[in-house]
Order: C-alpha cells, then sequence, then structure tokens
C-alpha cells in the first residue's frame, strides 16, 4: 500500500456519469490540468429550460418596451389636445363637457403609460431571477470539469468512462510523488536485517519499471 504525505482523493461534485477520463494511474499532472469531466443530462436539459424561458421574457420585454413607447406617444398627443381644447374654452368655441371627455382620455392614457412601465420592471426583474439560475445551473455544470488542485501524479482512478456517479463518490486520487510511504511486509529473515534510517532501494514492477531510493523511517513491533 502506498500511502502519500501530500494526497488527495477528488469526489464527484454531483449525480452524473463519466464522459471522459483523461489521465491514467501514474501518470504526472499539474495544478489546474483537467483530469476527467462528467456529464449530468438532467442539469444539462435544465439549462436548456432556463435558455428558453429567458428567450420567452426578452421577448415579452421588447413588446413591453413598444407598448410604452405608444402609451408615451398617445399621453403626449392627449395633452397637446388638451391643451388646444382648453384654449378653445377660454373663448367660448366648445363646452365645458369636451375639455371634460379630453381631460378623462389624459388620465388614461396616464394610466396605461404607468402600467406599461409597471410590467416591463416585473418581467426585468423576472429576467434577474432567471439570469441567476441560470447562471447557478452553469456553474453546477462547470463543475464537472474535474481538475488538479496540486501538481503530482495520479495514484488511483475510481472510475472509468461512461460509469455513473452519485454526489461525492471518489473519482480518482493525486499525491506529490516526493512523498511516498510505503507500508510492507517483510519475512521474519529480512526483518531482521531492517533498521531505522538505513537506505532503501524500492523497485516498482510494470511496463516501465523504475527504481526509487529511500529511507527506512520505522518499523513496527
Amino acid at each position: 500500500v502506498v500511502e502519500l504525505g501530500n494526497q488527495q482523493t477528488l469526489m464527484s461534485p454531483a449525480e452524473g456519469a463519466v464522459e471522459e477520463v483523461f489521465v491514467g494511474v501514474g501518470d504526472r499532472v499539474t495544478v489546474g490540468q483537467t483530469l476527467l469531466t462528467l456529464r449530468n443530462p438532467q442539469r444539462e436539459t435544465a439549462l436548456d429550460l432556463q435558455q428558453l424561458k429567458i428567450e420567452q421574457q426578452e421577448a415579452n420585454l421588447r413588446r413591453q418596451q413598444q407598448r410604452i413607447i405608444e402609451a408615451q406617444e398617445q399621453l403626449t398627443t392627449s395633452e397637446a389636445e388638451l391643451e388646444n381644447l382648453s384654449g378653445l374654452l377660454e373663448q367660448g368655441a366648445i363646452a365645458q363637457t369636451r375639455v371634460n371627455e379630453q381631460e378623462t382620455l389624459v388620465r388614461q392614457s396616464r394610466a396605461a403609460l404607468r402600467d406599461a412601465q409597471l410590467e416591463v420592471e416585473t418581467t426585468q426583474l423576472t429576467l434577474q431571477e432567471l439570469r441567476l439560475e441560470q447562471q447557478r445551473i452553469q456553474q453546477e455544470l462547470q463543475d464537472t470539469v474535474i481538475v488538479a488542485p496540486i501538481t503530482g501524479v495520479i495514484l488511483g482512478v475510481a472510475v472509468k468512462d461512461g460509469d455513473g456517479v452519485e454526489i461525492r463518490n471518489p473519482l480518482l486520487t493525486i499525491g506529490d510523488a516526493r512523498e511516498e510511504y510505503i507500508d510492507m511486509e517483510l519475512s521474519t529473515l529480512n526483518a531482521a536485517k531492517v533498521a531505522p534510517n538505513q537506505p532503501a532501494r524500492i523497485s516498482v514492477i510494470g511496463p516501465e519499471p523504475e527504481i526509487f531510493m529511500g529511507t527506512v523511517v520505522s518499523l513496527y513491533p
């Protein structure tokens, strides 16, 4: 069993499936290097739906903003007509009832403008909430890109392409290869030849065998 002093086991940040593993045991990696990616179909679908909601609200906002322009134009026309009629009333050219009718139209135009402005404010708030939720979902999807938190060596890979994972499932282990501690069992004959602080040579057997020099740290009773 090999134990590293600076060792980290990376866990799945969410439920999903392993899309692709880019590293294998023994690979040396640097901080920030992509190690594997996960897929979360449910959150990807949620992101698509969220984008659709945003586009619908954006279209709604454009229509409401156009209504504000139209309401403003109507109010300007109504106010101008009221001013004109007020002048005619002073001249005695029209009856007071005609001016009263126009004043009612002006009040209705102002109310329509306020309603249109309120609708725009409400839609803008809704859009803000939708975009915040979109950012949250995007962040969740970004978290499915697993990167190396330290520079070191891949000590173990617990998953492969296509594997389903739950939140907090182990994905892989990375450590600092400069601080390896090896626990090993020795025969009685060999154990008698070993002492603390004794130099040791460790041979790694495999396709690419390596030899590492080290020091005996401690012996079990």
